[in-house]
Order: C-alpha cells, then structure tokens, then sequence
C-alpha cells in the first residue's frame, strides 16, 4: 500500500507543470545560444508540513535525494563547454557520451547542447522524477540554420533521445551496486558504443567512492572506442 500511495504521488507530480509547483524551481543557463531550464528543487520553500513524495521509494537514500539540486561541479562543467576553445568542450562534442550521477541534468543536456550525443543515467527514482522530465522539458528542434554543420547528423545510438541543441539527450536508470550488464540489457544500451564518461560532483559519501569506480571501470573496459573520463568535482 506504501508503494502505490508512492506512486501515486509520483504520477501527480510528474503531470504537473514544474512551474505550478513551489516546491521547484528553474534554473536558466544560456549555452552556445540555447536556454535551457533545469527544474530543480526549491531550497527556499517556507512550509512545515511538507512531506517529500519520493520517501518511500525503494533506492531513495541520503545520495539519492541530492539528484533534485543543481551542484558547483555541474555549472563548473558548464562554464568549460560554453568556451569553445576548452579542452573539454573540443573532446566532448561528437562524441557519444555516457553522464553518471547527472541528478537534475544540467551538465548533461550542456553537452547535448553544444552536440555530443548524450545518455544522461542516475538511481531510478531520480531518473524519472528529476532527470527524464529535465530532458523532455528541453527538447528541441534540429537547427534550421542551414549554413550550421555542427549538429549531428546521425541519429542517436541512444534508446529514446531527444534533439537538444545541436546534439542528442536520452537517460536510463543505473545504480552503481547493481550488475552493469543486466541494466544495460534492461534499457536496450551497448556501453561499448561510450566514447566519454562524464561526472559532475556526484561523489560526496565514502561509501560511493568504490562502486563509482567500478562502475567507470567496467564501462571503460566495454567502450570499443579510443575513451575518456571526465570528472567534475568540489574539495570540501
């Protein structure tokens, strides 16, 4: 009875229109001319009574409830692909590039935006209440500009992508203690086909230190491709 009363709380706050809810809020950033708005949650909400409808879902832990706020690794992964000329940003766009931990999506739907084709992944829960309605809410159209050759052209090897900006934006579920094989099956993924593993701050607990890098590991190790790891993160 707990999980049906969850999901239906889910299922209400997914309909919903983010801007309806105070209990979100967007954040605006401008990449390579294109706004994107990441909903994420309102810090500043004033109300004791509150109850957090994710509470009972099965993976929602201490870690898991960070993926509903925007952190300083994401905007400083940002702020590297806005400039061109970074090594970051020239690495990363045309590449297939698999996000782990990306929570609200913003550093990987910025890399979607300057054209790398994306699959953005978190815990389930996170997956389809901060991070899949992130990347339907910032789907756009192919450019019209006919005289921009960056967007890539090939479709996506990602299940379900979207066009954001002038690359692709898709997610999946993955969770770190899990079997990796097993969930790439379930979600219809080869992560032989991953050129760049990117992470942005999603490494706070001593606990997650070992299963993160397993988890690089192992997609390394299937990449077919010449790869790389990319991560973002704050010394605290």
């Amino acid at each position: 009875e707990i999980r049906k009363s969850f999901s239906r709380m889910g299922d209400m706050w997914a309909g919903k229109q983010f801007e309806e809810w105070d209990e979100f809020v967007d954040e605006v950033v401008q990449v390579n001319g294109v706004e994107l708005r990441i909903a994420k949650r309102n810090l500043e909400r004033q109300d004791g009574d509150w109850v957090d409808p994710m509470f009972f879902a099965e993976d929602y832990t201490v870690a898991a409830a960070t993926g509903f706020q925007v952190w300083e690794g994401a905007r400083a992964v940002v702020k590297l692909l806005e400039d061109p000329d970074t090594l970051l940003s020239s690495h990363i766009k045309g590449k297939r590039v698999l996000e782990l931990g990306s929570g609200t999506g913003l550093a990987g739907l910025c890399a979607s935006v300057i054209g790398a084709d994306v699959l953005l992944s978190d815990l389930p829960t996170v997956t389809d209440y901060s991070l899949r309605p992130n990347v339907i809410k910032n789907a756009s159209h192919p450019s019209t500009d006919a005289t921009d050759t960056t967007a890539l052209e090939l479709p996506s090897v990602w299940p379900d992508a979207q066009r954001v900006g002038l690359g692709f934006a898709a997610c999946m579920a993955l969770d770190w203690t899990a079997d990796l094989q097993a969930q790439a099956e379930a979600a219809g993924v080869d992560f032989g086909d991953v050129e760049v593993v990117l992470a942005a701050e999603c490494v706070w607990l001593k606990e997650l230190v070992q299963p993160f890098v397993d988890t690089v590991l192992g997609i390394l190790e299937a990449a077919r491709w010449g790869n790389a790891h990319a991560l973002s993160e704050k010394k605290r």
